[in-house]
């Protein structure tokens, strides 16, 4: 992502994640209206420099809108996975939740995704 383009994003990002902040009305529009697919799209991005702005705005996002928005919670758990007939669509490979998982343990979303005890 050019750098120009990434500060704009940066302070898009920091504006949802002000506008979250505290405010149900403000949360379930954002997820109404999409914010978590844009969130999930620009994951990729922020995965290159985890100690960059991206990344921390994007946590920031998602730290103000998870929290009293059950469908948020819902969406990042389930939006964007491939679920493999009869399996759980909760933390499957291309959720947010299973990147933001394999980030913080350092496995890959496909190992994640199976289960250890089989």
């Amino acid at each position: 992502m050019r750098y120009d383009v990434c500060l704009q994003v940066v302070a898009a990002l920091s504006l949802v994640k002000h506008l979250a902040l505290g405010c149900v009305r403000a949360r379930a529009a954002l997820v109404r209206d999409g914010v978590l697919a844009v969130l999930r799209a620009l994951w990729p991005h922020a995965l290159t420099a985890t100690s960059g702005p991206l990344f921390h705005e994007l946590l920031g996002c998602l730290n103000n809108l998870l929290p009293g928005c059950a469908e948020a919670r819902a969406r990042v758990a389930t939006e964007g996975g491939s679920v493999p007939a009869g399996g759980a669509a909760e933390g499957a490979p291309g959720t947010l939740l299973c990147s933001l998982v394999a980030c913080i343990f350092g496995v890959s979303c496909d190992t994640y995704a199976t289960d250890p005890y089989d």
